[in-house]
């Protein structure tokens, strides 16, 4: 496929005339992993695209309630058009998208063209001992804390913040959320703990968004998507959060971590892959079972 976006009537005329065309399309940045996963397992025939490769309409996404600011909704999109023209078994084209809060939501789709993360996003696969192991020797050359600690400490805070951002989805309100550099004060990161001034944040956020007298419902449904979190912590963090959080710590207790900022952090972070943490979970399973990895050609 060209450089050019196309237009989905462009892709589907392409899939009629070449069904044997094994594209992934993904949000964006998470593109890298997946190429490297194919590649690495010896299948260089499947191609990732990041969906703004292709031209989506906003009436399209409109058709199908999806929001024309998230790439994730256009994935989700692509995956709906091509499910109105072809059969599951027609295609091996693939749509992925991140799982984010839609399991929390039940918002998670019967399309055998659409995939989601085993967790809320590509980051965190990397949520684990050995990933961050890795990362904190090579990349960071060394923390005076554990990964152990940071698992542990992270997770305690980073749900927190996840059950502020699912409550306010589940409400549909809407609101802002505050941005990192402004969100950062309200944490405090020493070598024995992290601390989240949670009372604090939730009170401005509301504030901020003119809903300030609607505490009372808004803390009524974030206790009740606390009792629906699920067992596996990485269910229940936003990858990007972990990101953030995992550079200021770094930052507050080490004199230099070779970063300007998080969002490099993040990218160092997925660059530690290795097949150990992603082969053996349910979507890349799954993905090289379509793409029959194992002897080089499509399962027909």
């Amino acid at each position: 496929m060209s450089n050019e976006c196309l237009r989905i009537d462009e892709l589907v005329g392409r899939y009629e005339l070449e069904p044997s065309l094994t594209d992934v399309y993904v949000e964006g940045k998470d593109a890298a992993v997946y190429r490297w996963f194919f590649q690495a397992k010896g299948m260089r025939d499947v191609k990732v695209y990041p969906i703004d490769s292709v031209a989506i309409h906003d009436k399209i996404l409109a058709k199908y309630g999806l929001n024309k600011e998230s790439n994730q909704h256009k994935v989700i999109a692509l995956s709906e058009e091509l499910r109105n023209e072809f059969k599951g078994d027609e295609l091996r084209v693939r749509c992925v998208v991140d799982a984010d809060y839609d399991r929390h939501l039940g918002r998670i789709r019967n399309n055998v063209f659409l995939e989601y993360t085993d967790y809320t996003s590509i980051e965190m696969y990397f949520f684990s001992k050995p990933a961050l192991d890795k990362f904190i020797g090579i990349v960071l050359k060394g923390l005076p804390v554990t990964s152990s600690f940071l698992i542990k400490n992270m997770a305690q805070v980073l749900q927190r913040v996840f059950l502020i951002r699912l409550s306010n989805e589940k409400l549909q309100w809407g609101m802002s959320f505050q941005k990192s550099g402004k969100l950062k004060k309200y944490f405090k990161w020493t070598k024995k703990k992290i601390e989240f001034k949670e009372s604090k944040f939730i009170k401005n956020y509301l504030l901020k968004n003119g809903r300030a007298k609607q505490r009372a419902e808004f803390d009524c449904v974030m206790k009740a998507c606390t009792k629906q979190l699920a067992a596996d912590v990485r269910h229940n963090i936003r990858g990007h959060d972990f990101s953030w959080a995992l550079f200021h710590l770094a930052k507050k207790i080490m004199k230099e971590v070779g970063f300007s900022r998080w969002e490099a952090m993040e990218s160092a972070l997925v660059g530690c892959v290795e097949m150990a943490f992603v082969e053996n979970e349910h979507l890349f399973r799954k993905l090289s079972k379509l793409y029959n990895i194992q002897k080089g050609r499509i399962n027909n």
